[in-house]
């Protein structure tokens, strides 16, 4: 049930655009209330999902780069790798180079969470793209990275990061 001051059908001053907004903004509360309640049923809180995800795709990263990568302090990245450690899911070893920096490993357990994320993430798409033909989907993408371009030619005429993790390190100039 939408919130009485945020009605879906309010129109009153609406643009073309802040329906846009709205439409995508209810998009990602949906899509994580799903990913959400089918993490549950593993016992993975969704930070948790996104670091495994990050660690199958680059095992032995620094903890600064998850952090990084997930958009959460170091500290956060510090706690939550010492619960996932608890768990079984992670080992932290020192770099071989540098004994101050410590990387991320997947243990076997991790890996095998980080497979049944992958297989939620697929659900979570067929539930909320499958019923989308190919031609829809490859304008929705079209669109949303239009849209992205923008934000990220924004924040790099403001000096802001653009986060590489992102896939928008290919932007030029200051776009980083």
């Amino acid at each position: 049930m939408p919130h009485p001051m945020f009605k879906p059908d309010q129109a009153e001053g609406e643009t073309s655009a802040t329906a846009s907004l709205r439409a995508f903004k209810r998009s990602m509360m949906l899509h994580r209330r799903l990913m959400a309640s089918l993490l549950a049923q593993d016992a993975t809180h969704p930070a948790q999902a996104g670091c495994l995800h990050a660690l199958a795709h680059a095992d032995g990263m620094r903890q600064s780069d998850l952090a990084e990568v997930l958009l959460v302090s170091r500290p956060t990245v510090t706690t939550m790798m010492q619960r996932m450690e608890t768990a079984g899911l992670v080992e932290r070893r020192a770099d071989t180079d540098d004994a101050r920096v410590m990387r991320v490993h997947l243990t076997p357990e991790g890996r095998a969470r980080a497979a049944r994320m992958r297989e939620i993430v697929l659900e979570v798409l067929e539930l909320s793209l499958g019923s989308l033909s190919e031609t829809d989907q490859a304008e929705l993408t079209r669109l949303l990275e239009a849209v992205n371009a923008n934000m990220a030619v924004a924040l790099a005429e403001r000096g802001a990061d653009v986060l590489r993790h992102c896939g928008l390190d290919h932007m030029g100039g200051d776009a980083r």
